[in-house]
């Protein structure tokens, strides 16, 4: 009888003091043995919020190990056997592209639709290996996700979605190109026709009427109290359920939100105008998080319904809603385009513009209700 071949690398726990588990690497090579720390860690789980943060965490752990395997059958020379890595699981490359990108980005947010796409990959074909992706896999995959459901919505894939998952393989073929595991991206053979479109995206927010009557309306303050901050602040989802109380600062009689954003890694500093919209602090230490932790599809359930008890009409109301809010009363307030575009962290002055697209059509609107009079 076979012996089974002893797998190389092994992912090993070692708890510590505070409860957290310390995650690292038993490699075994030549008859020698030697341990890699990851400086990765669980946490207890304690909410929903905790026990997304460990799959995160394991997920970067396995992609770390399956990278060490293949540099031990690589050797230590250096040389690429193209045929050994083209027969590599698609899954496992989503893995290895999903670790450099967190590496890169420190986003868990991009970290995850890495995870994402890997899953809708697998539904379209399981099993499937560099080796089997061609044209016409990329073509079927993008017919695929106009078809596919979306679960968690109970519907299709948006079109955002759509492009957001072509786009990742997309991404994760030309690193495959840049490490030398196949030699071209298969989606560069494909027409633009072929390939998924965003198309025009609406940006929903409250006008200050609606903004108003949700604040007078009762829902629960899991949700009321960190989507009003955002209204008031602009900050995506992860960052208000990143947000610790070392992050609020007071500086000259100023209380400031001071953060690096998730998406782009820029730093902001955010006046609060009131601070009524941040929960009582109590005995929280620095480091405790300032909001109750809960997933962003727990709290647009709240918020929903919340929406629809204030009589807002006609919008699909979510948790982004409010920094779409937040962009469109500054600028209506008289706020300049450049300073909007500066609190809201983007890179590019172009993203804010779109805000200021919005305010002008509003503007025309509200002019051209005059044309009848003369």
């Amino acid at each position: 009888m076979k012996s089974k071949a002893k797998e190389p690398v092994k992912i090993r726990f070692k708890t510590l003091a505070n409860g957290n588990r310390s995650i690292y690497l038993d490699i075994y090579k030549d008859g020698k043995r030697r341990y890699e720390f990851l400086k990765l860690y669980l946490i207890p789980q304690k909410t929903p919020f905790d026990k997304q943060q460990n799959e995160v965490t394991l997920r970067t752990a396995n992609a770390i190990k399956s990278k060490r395997i293949i540099e031990l059958a690589n050797g230590d020379a250096g040389i690429i056997d193209r045929s050994a890595y083209e027969k590599m699981p698609l899954a496992q490359l989503m893995v290895i592209f999903g670790e450099e990108k967190r590496k890169k980005s420190q986003s868990l947010n991009r970290y995850r639709t890495v995870a994402s796409t890997a899953k809708s990959l697998e539904e379209y074909r399981k099993g499937t290996r560099l080796c089997d992706i061609d044209k016409d896999y990329c073509i079927g995959y993008a017919e695929y996700l106009t078809t596919a459901e979306n679960k968690r919505m109970d519907g299709k894939l948006s079109k955002t979605t759509r492009q957001c998952y072509f786009g990742t393989l997309n991404a994760a073929l030309n690193f495959a190109v840049r490490r030398g595991f196949i030699i071209q991206n298969p989606v560069s053979l494909m027409e633009k026709d072929e390939r998924p479109h965003r198309g025009k995206v609406q940006r929903d927010y409250l006008s200050i009427e609606e903004l108003q009557a949700m604040i007078t309306t009762k829902t629960s303050p899991k949700a009321k109290k960190p989507f009003l901050f955002s209204c008031f602040t602009g900050l995506r989802f992860g960052d208000v359920m990143r947000l610790t109380w070392s992050n609020i600062v007071t500086e000259n009689g100023i209380t400031k939100v001071h953060i690096i954003t998730e998406k782009t890694l820029e730093p902001v500093f955010i006046p609060i105008p009131n601070l009524a919209i941040i929960p009582e602090r109590g005995n929280a230490s620095e480091g405790d998080h300032v909001f109750c932790q809960l997933t962003n599809t727990m709290v647009n359930r709240y918020i929903v319904k919340w929406a629809e008890d204030a009589g807002v009409k006609g919008k699909h109301v979510t948790f982004h809603t409010a920094r779409h809010t937040y962009a469109t009363m500054l600028l209506s307030k008289g706020a300049d385009l450049y300073t909007v575009s500066k609190l809201l962290g983007h890179t590019e002055i172009k993203t804010t513009q779109i805000y200021a697209e919005i305010i002008d059509k509003k503007k025309e609107e509200a002019a051209n209700l005059l044309n009848d009079i003369i």
